[in-house]
């Protein structure tokens, strides 16, 4: 689309109370006419008859209701993100050649008049954030071309008839969000089969979610959040691999459990809110299989028993909001503790309290952690120091649910010997720390050396100074140390000659 522009007159624009005037700052003494003819002249001559006065131009004022008269040729017009009040001129919908309209985010009011159906080659219409009110003419959904309908956050409302959308096979994209949509979704809208995007959120609608929702293999986004509907989501929904954002909070369902691989089908998912859907049981493993993901809110449900440990794969996770829900456990809990290639600081050597009873694997590499390495973290790391002594049978690791089922922790990635690697399952006798690439200053502490079933040691790229302290040669079960770069001094402990890993 080309931007009209003309340096020459370094042309502002003055939205008077009845019409467009140009005022020109180079040529304070011409006459408005001299210059809107001028600009007409412009208009007719642009690439595909196109204006496009977008974006913060501050454009302010009405449009007079003759204004578009003269431009039979017009083909795409934006006045976007502007102030411009006052009802859409009728002259308007002379321009039958139009395909692109783009009023989003003005102040336009007044109802939508009919004549809209003039437009009969309109691909894309947007009129979203203004203060149209009344009703939606049925005719905008008579016009076959549309791909983009944009008519959210208005003060308009509509009855959603089951045969609404039935002209308009090509619609690529839906935005009514706030519109007094009342009614259950017409069936109609599960023909638009190309749908890509749909935002119908904070409106009346009801009944259950329709399972030819999966209908729509292309879907990206769904807004559906803050409407009245209930029972339980259609299992379709989960299927369509396309999926990026699923917008359902606060509505009236009643999900109840969700299967363990419910998500399974969702690697493009990067948002996801199911807030206040009555959500029971545990969280479904299978959510954090969804690499992508960047926003997860399950506030106010009744989920219970314990995060799974697999979030931490999630290593594009920004925000995991599960507030006002039955979670419980708590650190002394944990056995596998990976928050790698975060951006973590502080670790008060002072205030760790936590026994850490279960805790075997640590891994906090590749974070901005400084300061001394904590000592009394390292004393309370019960099962690294006692697993040795008790001659623990290897077994895998578990997650006891409150339901009483065992679940096995898997699906988590380490570094070791300069290689990471996914484990599947995770056995007992699996010991890690990993403190690598972070800022961490001081001595190596010699209660590490205590930690006898240890099996990797990573404290590379710090800046650990002093000896290495003889006690690592206790490390017995030991098959992976790594010192490198950092300022460590002295010769290595005859202790550590021992190894040969």
């Amino acid at each position: 689309m080309s931007k009209i522009e003309d340096q020459q007159l370094a042309t502002i624009f003055d939205m008077g109370s009845s019409a467009i005037s140009w005022r020109s700052k180079k040529y304070a003494n011409m006459g408005l006419s001299s210059i809107e003819a001028k600009y007409r002249v412009a208009i007719m001559a642009a690439p595909e008859g196109n204006v496009d006065f977008r974006t913060n131009n501050f454009i302010t004022g009405h449009l007079s209701s003759g204004i578009f008269d003269h431009l039979p040729k017009l083909r795409a017009l934006s006045l976007t993100w502007n102030q411009i009040s006052g009802r859409i001129p009728n002259s308007l919908f002379k321009c039958k050649e139009l395909v692109y309209l783009s009023l989003h985010n003005n102040s336009l009011e007044g109802s939508l008049p009919i004549e809209i159906e003039n437009l009969i080659m309109l691909n894309k219409l947007s009129l979203y954030r203004n203060n149209l009110e009344g009703f939606i003419p049925s005719s905008i959904f008579n016009l076959s071309s549309l791909q983009a309908i944009s008519l959210g956050l208005n003060k308009l409302s509509s009855h959603l008839s089951p045969d609404m959308f039935d002209h308009l096979p090509r619609l690529l994209y839906l935005n009514m969000i706030g519109s007094q949509l009342s009614g259950r979704i017409s069936t109609s809208l599960f023909k638009c089969k190309e749908l890509e995007y749909l935002y119908l959120s904070s409106n009346q609608l009801v009944g259950n979610m329709p399972s030819e929702i999966g209908n729509f293999t292309w879907l990206k986004h769904l807004f559906l959040d803050q409407n009245k509907f209930e029972g339980s989501i259609p299992s379709s929904l989960f299927n369509i691999s396309s999926l990026q954002v699923i917008e359902l909070k606060f509505n009236k369902l009643s999900v109840g459990h969700l299967s363990s691989d419910i998500f399974d089908h969702l690697p493009n998912l990067r948002w996801l809110d199911l807030s206040g859907s009555q959500i029971s049981r545990r969280i479904p493993t299978s959510l954090f299989k969804c690499k992508k993901l960047e926003r997860t809110y399950l506030a106010y449900n009744q989920l219970e028993g314990t995060v799974p440990l697999e979030v931490a794969n999630l290593t594009s996770l920004k925000v995991l909001d599960i507030d006002r829900n039955n979670l419980n456990g708590n650190l002394d809990q944990l056995q596998v503790l990976v928050l790698r290639s975060n951006r973590f600081y502080g670790l008060d050597n002072s205030k760790v309290t936590s026994s850490f009873t279960h805790l075997r694997v640590i891994d906090l590499s590749h974070n901005h952690f400084s300061g001394y390495l904590p000592t009394k973290f390292f004393e309370n790391l019960h099962a690294i120091r006692e697993g040795y002594e008790k001659k623990v049978k290897p077994e895998y690791m578990i997650d006891a649910s409150a339901d009483g089922i065992a679940y096995h922790i898997q699906s988590v990635s380490f570094t070791a010997k300069g290689l990471e690697t996914e484990f599947q399952e995770i056995l007992t006798t699996w010991t890690v720390i990993d403190f690598s690439n972070n800022q961490f200053m001081g001595q190596i502490p010699k209660a590490i050396g205590e930690l006898h079933s240890l099996v990797v040691l990573n404290l590379s790229h710090n800046s650990l100074t002093g000896p290495i302290p003889p006690s690592l040669g206790d490390l017995s079960e030991l098959e992976s140390l790594d010192l490198s770069a950092n300022k460590l001094e002295g010769e290595i402990p005859a202790q550590l000659k021992i190894f040969y890993f």
